[in-house]
């Protein structure tokens, strides 16, 4: 095998120098190495460093001749471009080859322009293939794998490609002598190479520029690219066929990431070869379609054969329009299409001819008959109408006329062009054939024959035809075709037979404008416009009119009344009519509305009344005149407008620092400005318009200020800022610019605001018999434009009050000046009598005054006679002055007290007997019935309803939307002025929903409302607003009634609230305003519907609401209008007090501003809130008596307090509360707002509540304070504080109600279970705590099951401990041990209700209120309702009995304690200090802060608290209460007195001014000084009693002197007075205790006395005490090493504990002491043994010692810190270890211990809650024993119940 040589080099030239010789070598490798930058590969350069120049050597020759092939190379060196010039060398010559007579050029062009294919040519598709393929394997001699044959049926030919080149030759050669082929008529060439290339799948967005740089990149710029776009393909040409063989080498190709395919093309086929993916489907053959010829014209004149061939070019089809008869054939692209199928080739036809006829369709022609006369004359017309859009062509010989075009363009024309074309055949025939015709004719039958359709009749019958009149020779001509002649002159002799006439009156101002005007043109106008064939003209009688018939005349004259008007205009100020501008307005609307042919409207002033103007002329046109002038006057009439704003600070603000501002718009409006100095408002005075405006702008100045109300509730602030504070405000003016105003003690609401800014809404009219209209609307009468109005008035016609103030204060003090004239002259009037005046400022024209009757039951008959005589007197005295309108108020339905009904019904009576009388009215036309108040424009509307049903009385829509229910608006309460929902500016300051925490300072009235005398005459104040009270407004028996001093009634009643008929019923809710949740509002809900939860939800917007926040909503199926839903507060020790005032208080303010007339409360917070109920009860009275005096309500006039028939204990207190307050009322002390738990002795009188049933399947029970309920339900439900999960001891147990809770909880709970079970710090209890996870419960308590009924009890009182000691207020429970635990259903019953018992008894319950007993079988219900009925009646707390004691102990020990009350049963009544209000306006928001924030601080600075704590202020009297009552009214100081927790001293608590504060401290001190002095005295009189016993003579017997008498004569025989004064039988005596006689100071009576001295053993102090110089208490140290001190730190030690002792304190306590030793005498006599007396030690903290010194150990603290689990005493321990846990550390880490002398005397187990120890025997229960252990028998805890019991002898002190 001969050894192939490389290929010959390359030369390279550049113009590159010899020092980058180097460079260029690496450059020159890189590139022509490079395929893709040179079209090169591997091969090796070398450069010539002499020239520059170098040889490229590539390995295999056809990289180098692509290479060369390449047309255009270059490098870059550094910043150079240097281009390269190839010099190819000639190819080395073999020895072989010399014979060769070719040369390598020729061969490799021969090479070039052959290929291995053959192309046969004349292939029939009748040639089938396999012929074809048998045919070439003959003439070849090759099987089918050597070759491949390609069909090429467009092109009658077919491609055999060899495999191997040699077999073309042969094939040629065998080809041209093949008889077979000839027979075919087959012909053979060779196929030359291709040098073009076809792409397809080209991408849309590839263009020609892509594919250029796309080849030069990887191959060779290519020397041309075709695109052919509707083929989604390309084709490009090289210069060498070796490009196209290696391009095509390749059939997919990627440009960047999009693909196509390549395939050679060969232009002498015009195809190119696809090998086995050409299709192999025959193209289909051409077909024909006909076009219609005119349609084929048009489309050549608009060359539209292109565009029809572009659109068929996507059918693969092109369309042959040479002629009409259309050729279509297939596109080559239809074979070349992508996805081609033979569904593709076999419905092209059918879709290309679809197409075709589509586009055809577009197109459309029509003929019309036509001759050529017709169409000469029609021609141009037709053209002009078909302009460019149509092609006409006429055919003489069938007389058609055709036109083509596009379908749209021809529907347009072929209606012209045949009206056209029709019309000029008609006017050829009428030339021929018309005649003309005349006869008689008037020119006034004339115009009524074209009122009444002549010309149309004309028209119809031929539009050629033509009618004229000669007017002089009244001749009318009738031109046209013979038989439409005779028809229109049949026409006109029907219509001219018989027409009418009729004289019309009108008025006088109507007729004046009609002379003005043609009375031929009006008619016209008038008639011909209506199709009315009548005409009108002007005679001296009037109008005549004249028509074709009566009925024509008749639609006439209704015609022309409706078409006219005349309205007259009423002027309040003659000045408007001097304006230069109105002279101008009235030519301006002349001249719009009038022209010279067309006078619409007239304007007239009466001469006569200068007051009105006259407007005459059509409807519109006067109505828009009207309504011009109407505004013109309107707005430059001069009024004055007020502007309500914030508040007195505005004012101030805008008047001192706004004076430009002001001023400015004063100026720019023409108006007068004026600040009230008495309220917040600010007057303007000036034309309408300018006031409008001005106020306008002076609201757009107020609303950019920034304003607060700053409420201070600290004592005394108020008298600071009185005396001294008008210096500073003023100085916060100048430095913040901010206005601040101490708020004015009686800012009123007036009452007449309530009738301003009204909106006029009719609720009911009716049209009486005689066209009086009688309305009913809601409206503020003070600006009706009527005639005139009615004032309610009393008999002296004194305005001072109500509508009669309203009206006069817009009237201005004349009127009450003209009204005070006539009773001068004419003396009172009575009732049913009536006067009129003029109207001074109104806007109308007069006032009737109308005095109604004083309704009284007693007397109804003449009350209603006296009405209906005032309302017709009112009418009559309205007519005597020619009013058309008057409006009347509901006479004597206020104060007057006629009953809002009765009164409504005679005043309606009144009226229709009025307008029915004979001869009446005379001039009325309306009387206009009105209120303000919606309950009584309602009742009013009903009485009208009823009155004239018989004439059809309209109920409007204002009316509609009244009675319709829903649930009402709502506003913020207390932050800002809102909007009331009748809009009243001013006199809402709440909403419907109330913000809790504003503590309704902000929204609670200041001052009264109204003046005058109260029952007398001139009582009613001119306008009686207030709503009757409903007698049917409760549900409910056994009530009892009261009134208050200002007239409401307050109604005590037993029933259900959600019964009541009242218009508001109270309801309390839950924060969640979930309404299921609680009786009362469950029960309402009920009764209300669901309809009533969605209205709260939605009303109260936030998730939860705040305590004291109400929502208002609707009653829904209520028998009450609204209902105030409330949340209230829990009393929680007296916290709640204010809260619960704050929402009565809102609660009565809101009813009456949204003029109710009657509310019902519940006993509210009594329930699961815990409220006392004598505090509710006294509350309730209290707030609705201060409100009636307070307020003088208008519209509430009766108030329900509903208790539940079924609460006894309520129902009693309220009884009792209700019956000593009915008649004259004294104040009654409110308990005191106080922190500390309700008083022992206080609770020992309650007793627990009935069991109530307030809905099926609850049984509720009132136990103190706490809430007892039994349901069934589900636990995982419930939203309260705590629900208890019974678990297992790992709290892991997920069965049964577990399972549900953990379940419904989610896994986070489970994973808290986990942890606090596996932390190392856990040890094994009862029950742990946990979140609740994703139930509504705030937390969950797991507890061990129990399954002993002894063990339920301990743990449900441990878990209620729990809850009291970290203030939860509600818990659940399950029924605990009725499942797994197998506990019997009626012993866990009496278990969980015996705890809960045992719990209210023991504890002082300040923070559970609520405990729930959630029963999932319903079936035990029953015995938990009888567990609880068991406790019904029982005491709260049981009674401790000493019978034994109750002797000389109970005197002796007892004595300190008993003569005075204890702190927590003191009752110090709070004084509620009036706010001081500030009102604050800036510029900004960062003003009014700082200004506030300034006023704070100056509080701040001058107020003071301080603390007095002192043991003697638990010994203060009832009467020291007192004084410090009156010194805190004062002084305005807040003194709070507060006891002591645990064995802490109480304290009073001082707040107010500092010099107040001062001043108050030290009168107080005084007071407990004085205490002090007297307990100190009773002490040493205690002393001395039991040594020393002073007797006097009484009848023969010696009876001992009081204790007090006792010292006094024994210190005047220490100090050796001779005489002292005592008191003996209430008698004073002057004793001599040197004689031993008292002489009386009336000196009539001697008596001995004696003194006697006691056994001194008696209560004898101990021998080892140090002496104590007169003093009671005192502490000694224990010398350290003494006997003493050895024998104390013994017993210590000898339990265990080895404490480093500080110190060691013998407690000397002269009373402790003698008392102990009293009690253990007694104890030795009653138990007869003298074991009764242990050591044992007691831990405390360092704050308790100097009580427990003073004081010994008090029991009343059992529980609260140190539990109290054998009884509610004080603790010892055997074993110092225990106590000194209980000894906390102090911040020296000393701790300090008792050891005490404790009498346990005999002892038993104790157990929780026991208050006393138990009893010995059951034969007598009141033999009981000493105290209670821990264990009977050996006992490590002692609890004693007696304070008397232990001695705490020393105090140790250790670390």
């Amino acid at each position: 095998m001969e050894q192939t040589e490389s290929p010959p080099p390359v030369t390279v030239e550049g113009d590159w120098g010899p020092a980058q010789t180097k460079t260029v070598k690496n450059k020159l490798e890189l590139y022509f190495g490079s395929k893709k930058k040179s079209s090169g590969g591997e091969c090796r350069v070398e450069a010539k460093e002499e020239a520059p120049k170098a040889a490229v050597y590539f390995q295999f020759p056809e990289v180098r001749e692509r290479v060369i092939a390449r047309k255009n190379h270059e490098i870059i060196v550094g910043n150079q471009t240097f281009k390269l010039r190839l010099i190819s060398a000639p190819s080395p010559v073999n020895s072989d080859d010399a014979s060769d007579e070719k040369t390598d050029t020729e061969k490799e062009k021969e090479k070039s322009v052959q290929s291995g294919a053959v192309v046969l040519e004349n292939v029939s598709d009748r040639l089938s293939r396999d012929l074809l393929f048998m045919l070439v394997e003959n003439i070849s001699g090759l099987d089918e794998t050597c070759y491949s044959l390609e069909f090429i049926w467009e092109s009658s030919s077919a491609v055999i490609t060899f495999n191997k080149p040699a077999d073309v030759d042969k094939f040629l050669t065998g080809s041209q002598c093949s008889k077979k082929l000839q027979k075919y008529g087959l012909t053979t060439r060779p196929l030359e190479a291709a040098e073009s290339i076809r792409l397809e799948n080209l991408p849309p967005t590839v263009v020609k520029e892509m594919l250029e740089l796309f080849f030069e990149k990887s191959w060779t710029l290519p020397d041309n690219v075709v695109m052919i776009p509707d083929e989604h393909a390309a084709i490009a040409t090289f210069n060498n066929a070796k490009v196209v063989e290696s391009i095509c080498h390749e059939q997919d190709h990627a440009m960047r990431s999009m693909t196509f395919k390549v395939y050679p093309y060969y232009e002498s086929m015009g195809t190119a070869l696809y090998g086995k993916e050409r299709p192999t489907w025959k193209m289909p053959e051409p077909f024909r379609e006909s076009v219609h010829n005119v349609v084929w014209r048009f489309l050549r004149e608009k060359k539209r054969f292109q565009s029809i061939n572009d659109q068929m070019s996507s059918y693969f089809c092109s369309v042959n329009l040479d002629n009409p008869d259309v050729i279509l054939s297939p596109l080559p692209s239809l074979l070349r299409q992508q996805g081609l199928t033979a569904k593709h080739v076999d419905t092209w036809m059918s879709t290309a001819q679809e197409a075709f006829r589509q586009q055809m369709s577009q197109y459309s022609a029509f003929e019309c008959k036509v001759n050529a006369s017709a169409w000469k004359a029609a021609e141009k017309e037709v053209r002009s109408v078909v302009k460019e859009d149509a092609a006409l062509v006429l055919d003489a010989s069938r007389g058609v006329l055709t036109v083509a075009g596009r379908g749209d363009d021809i529907k347009k024309v072929k209606g012209p062009v045949e009206n056209i074309v029709l019309k000029a055949i008609s006017q050829i025939k009428r030339q021929t054939e018309g005649v003309s015709e005349c006869m008689d004719m008037s020119p006034a039958q004339f115009y009524i024959l074209n009122q009444e359709g002549l010309l149309k009749a004309a028209q119809d019958i031929s539009p050629d035809m033509k009618i004229s009149l000669d007017e002089g020779a009244q001749k009318l001509t009738i031109t046209g075709l013979p038989a439409e002649v005779y028809k229109t002159k049949s026409w006109i002799f029907e219509r001219t037979v018989g027409m009418s006439k009729k004289q019309l009156n009108v008025p006088p101002s109507l007729l004046d404008y009609l002379n003005t005007v043609d009375a031929m043109d009006m008619s016209k106008s008038l008639f011909t416009s209506q199709s009315i064939s009548a005409i009108y003209s002007i005679d001296s009688k009037g109008v005549l009119l004249l028509g074709t018939s009566e009925p024509v005349l008749a639609v006439a004259e209704k015609k022309m009344r409706t078409s006219f008007s005349v309205e007259t205009l009423d002027v309040e100020d003659q000045e408007v009519l001097k304006l230069p501008n109105w002279v101008d307005l009235n030519q301006q609307l002349l001249d719009t509305y009038n022209s010279l042919k067309n006078k619409t409207v007239a304007i007239q002033i009466q001469p006569e009344r200068r007051n009105k103007i006259t407007v005459t002329g059509f409807q519109i046109p006067v109505k828009e005149v009207s309504n011009s002038l109407r505004e013109f006057i309107v707005n430059f009439s001069q009024v004055k407008e007020t502007i309500c704003v914030a508040s007195f600070a505005v004012v101030q603000f805008i008047e001192n620092k706004k004076k430009k501002e002001w001023f400015s718009i004063a100026k720019d409006n023409t108006v007068k400005v004026q600040f009230d100095s008495e309220r917040p408002k600010i007057t303007l005075a000036g034309a309408r318009l300018h006031v409008q405006k001005a106020k306008c702008c002076f609201q757009e100045l107020t609303s950019a200020l920034s304003t607060d109300n700053f409420v201070v509730d600290k004592p005394g602030a108020k008298k600071y800022f009185q005396t001294q504070g008008s210096l500073f405000l003023s100085t916060i003016m100048t430095e913040y610019s901010c206005v601040v105003v101490l708020c004015p003690e009686n800012q009123e609401e007036e009452e007449e605001e309530n009738y301003g800014e009204e909106n006029d809404l009719c609720f009911c009219k009716v049209k009486t018999a005689n066209g009086v209209l009688v309305s009913v609307s809601n409206a503020n009468i003070c600006t009706l434009n009527v005639d005139a109005v009615v004032n309610a008035a009393n008999e002296e016609l004194q305005h001072i009050g109500g509508l009669a103030h309203a009206l006069l204060k817009a009237a201005g003090p004349e009127l009450q000046k003209i009204s005070n004239d006539h009773i001068q002259v004419n003396g009172e009037l009575r009732p049913g009598e009536a006067i009129v005046t003029g109207a001074c400022n109104l806007p109308c024209k007069y006032v009737v005054h109308a005095v109604g009757p004083r309704f009284h039951d007693s007397d109804k008959m003449t009350a209603v006679s006296r009405l209906k005589l005032a309302v017709k007197n009112s009418l009559t005295q309205a007519e005597q002055v020619n009013c058309s309108t008057i409006a009347l108020p509901a006479i004597s339905s206020g104060r007057f007290g006629f009953p809002v009904d009765l009164c409504a019904d005679t005043i309606a009576q009144a009226v229709r007997e009025y307008c029915d009388s004979p001869g009446a009215p005379r001039s009325l036309t309306e009387i206009q019935l009105v209120d303000n108040i919606h309950n009584t424009v309602k009742v009013l509307a009903t009485a009208v309803n009823r009155e004239f049903n018989d004439l059809g009385p309209i109920l409007t829509g204002s009316w509609q939307e009244e009675e319709a229910p829903g649930a009402s608006g709502r506003h913020q309460w207390g932050r800002g002025q809102s909007q009331s929902s009748r809009d009243h500016q001013g006199a809402e300051r709440g909403g419907v929903r109330r913000g809790g925490r504003q503590r309704g300072r902000e929204g609670e009235p200041e001052g009264g409302r109204g003046g005058g005398n109260r029952g007398g005459k001139g009582e009613e104040h001119g306008g009686e607003r207030e709503g009757h009270a409903r007698s049917e407004g409760h549900g409910g028996s056994g009530k009892m009634e009261q009134t208050t001093s200002g007239g409401l009634r307050i109604v005590l009643l037993k029933g259900n609230i959600q019964d009541q008929t009242t218009d508001v019923i109270i309801n309390t809710i839950s924060a969640n305003m979930d309404l299921i949740q609680g009786a009362v509002s469950k029960a309402i809900l009920q009764a209300a519907g669901p309809g009533l939860q969605r209205a709260v939800l939605t009303e109260g917007g936030a998730t939860a609401l705040p305590e004291g926040d109400v929502v208002i909503t609707d009653g829904f199926n209520l028998n009450c209008r609204k209902v105030f839903h409330t949340v209230c507060p829990y009393w929680n020790n007296g916290a709640g007090h204010e809260e619960l005032i704050t929402i009565i208080r809102y609660c009565l303010e809101e009813a009456e501003k949204t003029q109710m007339t009657s509310l019902s409360f519940p006993a509210i917070g009594t329930g699961y809130q815990s409220f006392p109920r004598d505090v509710v009860s006294r509350i309730l009275l209290q707030e609705i008596h201060s409100f009636s005096r307070r307020r003088s309500p208008r519209y509430l006039r009766a108030v329900a307090i509903v208790v539940h028939p079924s609460d006894k204990q309520t129902v009693d207190c309220f009884t009792r509360e209700f019956s000593g307050q009915s008649g004259q009322r004294t104040k009654s002390p409110v308990r005191p707002v106080s922190h500390h738990p309700i008083s022992q002795s206080q609770q020992s009188s309650a007793s627990f509540g009935q069991v109530s049933s307030p809905s099926l399947g609850v049984y509720q029970m009132q136990m103190d304070q706490l809430t007892l309920e039994v349901s069934s339900g589900d636990i995982t439900k419930e939203a309260c504080d705590v629900i208890i999960n019974s678990s297992n001891k790992d709290f892991s147990l997920k069965s049964g109600v577990s399972k549900a809770i953990l379940d419904s909880a989610g896994l986070t709970v489970e994973q808290e279970c986990s942890g606090i079970v596996s932390s190392p710090s856990f040890q094994a209890d009862t029950f742990i705590v946990t979140s609740a996870g994703l139930l509504p419960s705030k937390n969950i308590i797991h507890i061990v099951g129990q399954n002993d009924p002894a063990n339920i009890k301990d743990v449900v009182y441990s878990v209620l401990k729990y809850c009291e000691e970290n203030k939860f207020n509600s818990v659940a429970f399950p029924a605990l041990g009725t499942g797994q635990g197998g506990v019997s259903p009626s012993d866990a019953a009496d278990a969980m209700v015996d705890a809960v018992v045992d719990f209210v008894r023991k504890k002082q319950t300040r923070f559970v209120h609520s405990v729930k007993i959630l029963i999932f079988q319903t079936v035990m219900m029953s015995l938990f309702h009888k567990s609880m009925m068991k406790r019904e009646g029982q005491e709260v707390k049981e009674k401790s009995t000493f019978t034994k004691f109750k002797d000389k102990a109970t005197s002796f020990f007892m004595g300190l304690l008993d003569q005075r009350p204890s702190a927590d049963q003191l009752v110090l009544e709070s004084e509620e200090f009036e706010p001081t209000v500030f009102q604050l306006c800036a510029d900004n928001d960062m003003a009014v802060k700082q200004a506030k924030k300034k006023i704070k601080e100056l509080i701040v600075s001058e107020q003071a608290q301080n603390t007095i704590t002192d043991q003697y202020i638990s010994q203060l009297s009832q009467e020291d209460m007192d004084q410090l009552k009156a010194l805190q009214r004062k002084l305005t100081v807040s003194i709070r007195l507060e006891r002591g927790q645990e064995d802490q001293e109480p304290h009073i608590h001082l707040e107010g001014l500092t010099r107040d504060v001062y001043t108050a401290e030290s009168a107080i001190r005084d007071i407990i000084r004085k205490v002090e002095r007297s307990e100190n005295r009773m002490s040493k009189a205690l002393i001395i009693k039991g040594n020393v016993e002073w007797q006097f003579e009484f009848r023969g017997i010696m009876v001992p002197f009081d204790d007090d008498t006792n010292l006094t004569l024994e210190e005047a025989r220490e100090k050796k007075q001779p005489v002292v004064m005592i008191k003996i039988n209430k008698e004073k005596y002057h004793a001599d205790v040197m004689k031993l006689n008292a002489v009386s100071v009336k000196g009539n009576t001697l008596l001995e006395i004696l003194r006697k001295e006691l056994k001194a053993d008696d209560e004898a102090l101990p021998s080892h005490w140090d002496d104590m110089k007169g003093d009671l208490i005192k502490l000694f140290p224990v010398a350290a090493g003494s006997q003493e001190y050895t024998n104390v730190e013994t017993e210590l030690r000898n339990t265990g504990l080895t404490p480093n002792i500080i110190s060691i304190e013998r407690v000397q306590n002269t009373t402790l002491w003698k008392s102990y030793q009293l009690l253990k005498k007694l104890l030795d006599v009653k138990n007869k043994h003298n074991n009764n007396e242990r050591k044992l030690f007691h831990g405390t903290r360092a704050d308790s010692i100097d009580f427990i010194n003073k004081r010994g150990f008090n029991r009343s603290y059992a529980g609260t810190r140190v539990g109290a689990k054998y009884g509610n005493g004080s603790y010892f321990a055997v074993s110092a270890t225990l106590s000194k846990d209980y000894a906390e550390p102090d911040t020296k880490q000393h701790r300090r211990m008792y050891l005490a002398k404790v009498l346990v005397g005999d002892f038993t187990k104790g157990i929780a809650g026991m208050i006393t120890p138990p009893t010995k025997s059951s034969r007598n229960v009141t033999d009981l024993y000493d105290s209670v252990a821990d264990d009977s028998a050996n006992a490590t805890i002692f609890v004693v119940f007696n304070d008397s019991q232990a001695y705490p002898e020393y105090l140790i002190t250790f670390t």
